[in-house]
């Protein structure tokens, strides 16, 4: 990422990881898995010394560290919340008009990015504005003081949020700005993505890049593909450096406390299993393959196969079919298990007990 400044008056360089998205998250998958681990491992790095920094609506603030998961806290993020009860009401009552009114037209109206990401929007901004006016009323931390030869990593996913005027007063400062970029889906295979995502991530490049010393993708391939978009888009005609880097793997499960029905669910996936336990990690999605693995193990039970098949992964977008199909499946918590709000400690116990696995 460069050297520090040389030359008289030179000052440590300090890292700020921005991890907004997460500390707010009820959620601890995917890049909220990531992003807790890389910033709490961080916390032992002491040259450069690592920050991490969050939006309160107003400005970036140090923060302590991000809270090790406890497994009362993912049972309640298992809940739905108001935003969920909204974003199924809202696939029921687009299904309903498709149904009454079923004309090309209406349906492309309908399923246009346009409408889901105005609909995504509005939720960003009751977000924005409640993480607002919270920063009110509780003690929050001084602006964060960036200097020249600092370095800001945006680490998550900042595309609900616009940090453009801190992004401004960090680069005015002199601070090295980096952003992470996990995947190219919504620009590449919109129709898998999260609903008005593909324009919410056009957006969130088109106005961060300008800012930005450098991206960084989680692997060379992700690397690439941004560096292939920066060129066609037109969004800079300049595009910064694309580097990358590698996310590696492991639990920190040590300090986290066990739920006591942690043990007896996991037993329930192995007890008087004779036929193996093959597990799938990941969230619920249409690019993960959960329908097609479920019709390969419908196939092997019709056959009297007595092979069990774990998901572990909580429900995602584009999914809600899918959903009911296992609920509702004859083999679901016998042959059929699914863990939508497993703590750490359950996946690493299920992946120890597991035949194979995804």
């Amino acid at each position: 990422m460069g050297a520090v400044p040389a030359g008289q008056g030179a000052t440590p360089r300090r890292v700020f990881l921005e991890c907004t998205s997460t500390y707010a998250s009820r959620y601890n998958t995917g890049i909220q898995r990531a992003v807790r681990n890389l910033i709490n491992a961080s916390a032992a790095v002491k040259t450069p010394p690592c920050t991490a920094v969050i939006y309160n609506g107003r400005y970036l603030e140090p923060i302590g560290s991000l809270a090790v998961e406890r497994a009362h806290a993912t049972r309640r993020a298992s809940r739905a919340s108001l935003i969920d009860v909204l974003r199924w009401m809202f696939h029921r009552v687009r299904s309903g008009i498709v149904r009454i009114l079923p004309s090309e037209s209406m349906r492309n109206a309908m399923f246009s990015q346009r409408l889901e990401y105005a609909l995504r929007r509005c939720v960003y901004a009751v977000q924005n504005l409640r993480r607002w006016a919270i920063s009110f009323r509780t003690a929050v931390h001084p602006p964060t003081d960036f200097r020249r030869g600092d370095v800001l990593v945006l680490l998550d996913s900042t595309w609900n949020v616009d940090l453009s005027r801190e992004l401004s007063r960090a680069k005015a400062a002199g601070v090295e700005i980096w952003a992470v970029v996990n995947d190219l889906i919504p620009l590449q295979h919109p129709d898998l993505a999260p609903e008005g995502s593909p324009v919410v991530f056009d957006y969130w490049l088109r106005r961060t890049v300008p800012y930005l010393h450098g991206l960084l993708g989680i692997s060379r391939s992700v690397a690439d593909a941004t560096r292939a978009h920066l060129l066609t888009s037109g969004i800079v005609n300049q595009p910064p450096r694309v580097e990358y880097f590698y996310l590696g793997a492991g639990f920190e499960i040590e300090n986290q406390e066990r739920d006591p029905g942690t043990l007896t669910a996991v037993d329930a996936a192995f007890r008087d299993a004779t036929g193996g336990v093959y597990l799938t990690v990941g969230t619920i999605e249409p690019r993960k393959g959960h329908s097609l693995m479920l019709d390969a193990f419908d196939a092997l039970w019709s056959r009297g196969t007595d092979a069990r098949l774990v998901i572990f992964g909580r429900l995602g977008w584009r999914s809600d079919a899918l959903a009911q199909r296992i609920r509702a499946h004859p083999e679901y918590t016998r042959r059929l298990l699914w863990f939508d709000a497993g703590s750490d400690i359950e996946l690493s116990l299920v992946g120890d007990g597991a035949t194979a696995g995804s």
